[in-house]
């Protein structure tokens, strides 16, 4: 049995010699493909908690505040007209938020109605925007698809060959997803930190070795903003002409533990 710190291998790829990734790939023992998709589903829940906790702290988009960043919108109060652009900037160095996570640049979201409204779109973009040390690069959409047979809200979550670089800059992620993000408790109070999500959907790309992969939220995502993890689901990724591998987060604890199996064999995976 291995156990993995989430970055120590996905994203210190000076560590492996060329060789011995493609005898992994060969031997079917990759596990870039699965630890990119940590990566960037992990990214996508911070990216969209970044973006409401913006908009959520005042109805009217006008006036938001932050510890972290400085969050600036125009147009400006009294304007009531839409678009309106939020702007997250972290500044040129550092700003660690309140779950230990570094982030640095600008992220730009374009407010096309209130983001309660239904069919209201945020489209996001970056300026030298880094998260945990890793340029982000690409265009993601949040679109409100309001209530389903169940009550609870919707967003749908999107971006095509959105990139995300190593933090050593020698390789990058090509990243393409289809997520629903079900809003099942927190959200008739402005705070997101008592927010909690069911996250389903599809992701494709090509992972920082250069191979492509697909995978699909087989088991639903549980989110708990309580907690820096994703706390219980499966996540199954495959990568081209190898065996599937399942993602297992958990069953609900706050530790950021996960395993998968490739082949019979497992891993540990333990997030910082």
């Amino acid at each position: 049995m291995k156990k993995i710190a989430l970055f120590s291998l996905a994203f210190i790829a000076c560590l492996f010699s060329l060789s011995c990734r493609k005898s992994d790939r060969n031997n079917d023992k990759e596990v870039f493909s699965v630890m990119d998709n940590i990566m960037a589903v992990n990214f996508i829940n911070d990216l969209y908690n970044q973006v409401m906790e913006g908009a959520s702290l005042q109805t009217e988009l006008n006036k938001v505040q932050s510890t972290c960043a400085t969050y600036t919108v125009t147009a400006a109060a009294p304007d009531t007209v839409f678009p309106k652009t939020l702007t997250i900037d972290f500044g040129i160095s550092n700003c660690v938020d309140a779950n230990n996570v570094n982030h640095r640049g600008q992220i730009i979201a374009v407010f096309s109605n209130k983001y309660k409204v239904l069919n209201a779109t945020i489209v996001i973009t970056f300026l030298n925007y880094f998260y945990k040390d890793m340029e982000i690069n690409g265009t993601f959409t949040i679109t409100n698809k309001g209530l389903n047979a169940a009550g609870n809200k919707v967003f749908y979550i999107t971006t095509t060959d959105a990139t995300i670089y190593t933090q050593d800059k020698k390789s990058y992620v090509y990243y393409n997803c289809m997520f629903k993000k079900e809003c099942i408790a927190g959200t008739g109070t402005p705070e997101i930190t008592d927010d909690t999500f069911m996250l389903t959907g599809t992701a494709s790309g090509i992972n920082q070795l250069g191979n492509t992969f697909t995978s699909v939220i087989e088991t639903a995502l549980s989110v708990d903003n309580n907690c820096k993890h994703i706390v219980s689901g499966i996540l199954k990724v495959t990568p081209k002409n190898l065996s599937v591998r399942k993602l297992n987060y958990g069953d609900g604890g706050c530790d950021g533990a996960m395993t998968f199996n490739i082949n019979g064999a497992t891993n540990n995976v333990v997030e910082e």
